[in-house]
């Protein structure tokens, strides 16, 4: 009752409702944690990572911050002595402090996650300019507890807000706007996700800021952080479970492709006649180019039901098997030269050999000559596994890639099984009438 009766049945009443969404965001972070904890064990999700964690979690730190800070200034209010009178200033300097984080962090993602991914440097430009814009504020703000710039906090206790206030809301009115506004122009190209776990952030906070212009008295920033941070999680969970089920269909959909991508009528046919042709003349190489033959078929209708990775060392000699195949059918016309120095790794089954088939299809055989050189190499840096095949052949328009599935099919099959099977990643380097560089790169496990 003592308490009450000092702080009022309002402000107690607030209180009370603050510490209660403080420690509803305290579970939400925790319970963030473990699962990313939990993720870390689970071979597959491990290498994965659901869009905007850890993004969505510096924001709940952030909001425990500006809430403890709003709660402990509130309280400064309520009891006398200098001990109160100083947390009631430091309350107010962390409550400041911690909101323009949030919006220096706004951008940053902004930034990140939309302006640099669709390409527009000038837009990103702008972000950084109103990131800047900050740098005098804050800067203001420490200036304040020695000169009152921004609020002063009289000998009772009375906050007053100054000058610089009033700047400090508008460059903060104004990053919103511009953020709003990023959002707008690029709808098309965020995800749905995202566009609402923006506009929670912008629509209620920029509602706060001109309603608390219009009154002094009225201060609904800290309704709109707690609103704005329940809305985001129940967003960012629903995008957890509606993402997982993507990541799914878009497995099966890969695995589709890898087998249909194993058939190809025309490398069958074109085998088959040439170990014909041998039978009579070379009964030796028609033996082993049998063997080889029946091995690389068997590979590749295991690797249609095969599940996780495979030792770079069996996707090597399947490789092999291949350009034994494909070296009896255009002999010297086809050279290729191993350089490898690293094979102690695992990657997704059937990546090699697309794309070294891609190489002498695509490369080698499209020379004037009809020939050329294929070159395998493995090595292992301070990060990665790295592993190249090189092809002079007549190279191409690497940006031609996305508007040719059918004769590319195997490389986006490729990159897309790299990406979901081990957080790997493929690129091409590739210059039209010199040749093509592809390198995968596969994490080192740590």
């Amino acid at each position: 009752m003592e308490i009450i009766e000092s702080m009022g049945v309002p402000v107690f009443v607030e209180i009370l409702f603050e510490i209660c969404f403080e420690l509803v965001l305290l579970v939400i972070i925790f319970s963030m944690i473990v699962e990313i904890n939990e993720d870390k064990k689970n071979s597959f999700i491990r290498k994965i990572s659901i869009p905007f964690t850890r993004e969505i979690l510096i924001f709940y730190v952030a909001i425990v911050l500006y809430n403890f800070s709003n709660i402990i200034s509130v309280c400064g209010v309520s009891y006398s002595g200098s001990f109160w009178t100083f947390l009631r200033k430091v309350g107010v300097f962390i409550y400041y402090l911690v909101g323009a984080f949030l919006t220096v962090f706004f951008l940053q993602v902004i930034k990140i996650d939309v302006v640099i991914l669709v390409g527009k440097s000038l837009y990103a430009k702008w972000c950084t300019f109103f990131q800047l814009l900050h740098v005098p504020l804050i800067i203001m703000l420490f200036l304040t507890p020695f000169t009152g710039l921004l609020y002063y906090i009289d000998e009772n206790k009375e906050y007053y807000r100054c000058i610089g206030y009033y700047i400090w809301q508008f460059v903060t009115l104004l990053s919103f706007l511009y953020i709003g506004f990023i959002i707008v122009a690029n709808w098309k190209e965020i995800s749905r996700f995202f566009r609402k776990v923006i506009a929670v952030c912008v629509v209620f906070p920029v509602i706060a800021f001109v309603s608390g212009l219009y009154d002094l008295t009225l201060d609904l920033n800290n309704i709109a952080i707690m609103i704005s941070a329940l809305i985001v999680f129940v967003l960012y969970e629903n995008n957890k479970t509606a993402y997982a089920v993507e990541l799914l269909k878009e497995m099966d959909a890969v695995q589709v492709k890898l087998m249909l991508s194993q058939i190809k009528p025309h490398f069958l046919y074109n085998t088959l006649n040439t170990i014909i042709y041998y039978a009579d003349k070379d009964s030796d190489k028609t033996k082993t180019a049998l063997v080889d033959f029946s091995q690389y078929l068997r590979k590749n209708i295991d690797s249609v039901e095969e599940k996780g990775l495979v030792g770079f060392s069996d996707e090597l000699n399947h490789t092999k098997k291949y350009l034994s195949l494909e070296k009896l059918r255009f002999e010297d016309d086809l050279s290729v030269e191993y350089d490898i120095q690293d094979e102690m790794f695992v990657l997704p089954v059937l990546t090699l050999q697309p794309l070294v088939e891609n190489a002498v299809k695509h490369g080698i055989r499209k020379n004037d000559c009809l020939c050329g050189k294929i070159t395998i190499t493995t090595r292992m840096t301070e990060t990665h596994h790295e592993v190249r095949i090189i092809d002079d052949g007549v190279g191409f328009d690497v940006d031609s890639i996305d508007n040719t599935e059918a004769t590319h099919i195997g490389i986006d099959n490729v990159r897309k099984r790299l990406m979901l099977e081990c957080n790997g990643e493929l690129i091409i380097d590739s210059t039209p009438g010199e040749g093509t560089v592809c390198k995968i790169l596969i994490p080192v496990e740590r």
